[in-house]
Formats: structure tokens, C-alpha cells, sequence
């Protein structure tokens, strides 16, 4: 979640933006505490609306409908409030010079579904079918194992 663009209201919607008053300076872990699905009985949306327009904005990538699938990633980045509880980003357009061709469409639409749908386990899929046009290494290529389990397994090193 450190890696979003300036403005980008999603973060605070999925992630707790200070871990070290959650664990009392203390944080136990690399991964960025989330805000949602903390509690026991929280809800769990089956799809965002936004997730949506993203997979819409793909379809028209590859179908070659640039104006159709820019004005989709626009309209995800622009909401700014709708009354539900889902996130938003409330940022501005991207222009067309910034998204004027297939690949920096991909680009794109893997970035806002990276902030989007952040924690609905969709990650890995979006990685595995846009994995080109993903802009950046994950910070942990595995989940990280408790010692105990490195010290039971020798085919594992932590």
C-alpha cells in the first residue's frame, strides 16, 4: 500500500495507516495491518462495482476500444463518493496521451485493481494474466513462515 499514487483515497479504506499504534510500537509483521475484515463478523462484498468497470476496461483493451476503456479506468479513479462502503479513489483523469496504447492501458488497469481490490485474493490472478504489465517486483514473494515451521522443514529456508 506504500507504493499508491498521492491522493489515493483506497489506502486508508483497505490498510490501517499506522501499524505501530495497532501493536503498541510493536509491529509483529512486514504486511500492512489491514482496516477491513479485522473483525470477526465483518462483511465481505462479492464484487465491488468498480471491479467491474475494471474488468470491462480490460475487455475493451483487448478488443482494441481504447476511448471505451480509458473512460472506464477514469471512471474508477474519479469517484469520490457514493454512499456505499467500498473504496475510492478520488483522483483525477488520466488524459489520453497517458493512455493511448494497449500496453499502457494494461498498465493501468493492473494498477487500479492492485488499490481496488486490495485483500480480495484476486492479486494472484491479476499477476499470472497481466503479468507484463505489472510495474513493479511484490515486496514478498512468498508468505513469510513462522521459525517454527523453518526449523521442522528442511526444504524450506527462511
Amino acid at each position: 500500500m506504500t507504493q499508491a499514487e498521492d491522493g489515493d483515497q483506497r489506502t486508508s479504506f483497505w490498510a490501517v495507516s499506522d501499524p505501530e499504534a495497532i501493536f503498541e510500537g510493536q509491529p509483529d509483521s512486514v504486511l500492512t495491518p489491514p482496516a477491513k475484515y479485522s473483525q470477526r463478523n465483518a462483511t465481505f462484498p462479492v464484487y465491488l462495482p468498480d471491479e467491474m468497470r475494471l474488468i470491462q476496461a480490460e475487455a475493451h483493451t483487448r478488443l482494441g476500444d481504447f476511448d471505451t476503456a480509458r473512460a472506464l479506468i477514469n471512471a474508477v479513479r474519479t469517484v469520490c463518493a457514493i454512499g456505499l462502503d467500498e473504496p475510492v479513489a478520488c483522483l483525477p483523469p488520466l488524459g489520453e496521451a497517458a493512455l493511448d496504447t494497449e500496453p499502457e492501458l494494461l498498465t493501468q488497469i493492473a494498477y487500479e485493481r492492485r488499490y481496488e481490490l486490495y485483500l480480495q485474493g484476486l492479486r494472484w490472478e491479476d499477476m499470472r494474466r497481466l503479468d507484463e504489465y505489472i510495474d513493479h517486483e511484490p515486496t514478498l514473494v512468498f508468505f513469510p513462515f513462522p521459525p517454527s515451521e523453518c526449523q521442522v522443514n528442511p526444504n524450506v529456508s527462511c
